[in-house]
């Protein structure tokens, strides 16, 4: 199951709900290669959302949400796409013990106190661009780094999207376009499993 994580103030918008035009590429990508209901955007009307809020507090809450919804919609394979805060909504529920085979950050500001349990994520895809003027380096104590990029591992891989100068805006990376152009279809497509 994929399910998109939207991130601040973005309750309202559409991208992130099935179907828009983003959902139904990730669909695409996935649905053909597992086993049905396996590999599909989570299409019911009780998809996850959070507040959206620009708080600390939202965030956790969010989390909390996330590993009460997930607990709610089994899944054997869990792909989670998420954007912006969503990502920190994300990695915190890894926290309170939600397994996620992938995780694909979008834009997520990348700060300490949001770093995930890895041991309950497969792998990890953090997307980013320095055309991203919104993902910063955070707040004091929590600044890490630029605040764009996570520590590369066996479980952890940075890939800088690429598009004009600078690259994509923030909201640009949750564009089919984006993904096409950088070939980030591979990163939630799945191997021939049959």
């Amino acid at each position: 199951m994929v399910i998109v994580v939207h991130g601040t103030y973005a309750l309202e918008q559409t991208w992130w709900r099935w179907p828009s035009p983003f959902t139904e590429y990730l669909d695409t990508l996935t649905a053909a290669s597992l086993p049905v209901g396996d590999g599909s955007v989570y299409k019911g009307t009780d998809f996850f959302q959070w507040s959206a809020e620009n708080y600390d507090s939202r965030r956790r809450s969010a989390a909390l949400d996330l590993a009460a919804w997930i607990r709610d919609h089994p899944a054997d394979h869990l792909t989670i796409v998420a954007h912006s805060h969503g990502g920190n909504v994300s990695m915190l529920a890894t926290r309170h013990g939600v397994k996620i085979e992938r995780l694909i950050l979008l834009g997520s500001p990348i700060r300490t106190d949001y770093t995930p349990d890895l041991r309950n994520v497969g792998i990890l895809y953090n997307i980013y661009s320095f055309g991203d003027l919104i993902q910063t380096v955070g707040t004091k104590p929590h600044q890490r780094g630029e605040g764009r990029s996570l520590g590369d591992s066996e479980k952890v891989v940075n890939f800088l999207a690429r598009n004009g100068f600078l690259g994509p805006g923030h909201s640009d990376l949750h564009d089919v376009n984006v993904w096409k152009a950088n070939d980030f279809n591979e990163l939630i497509s799945y191997p021939d499993v049959s």
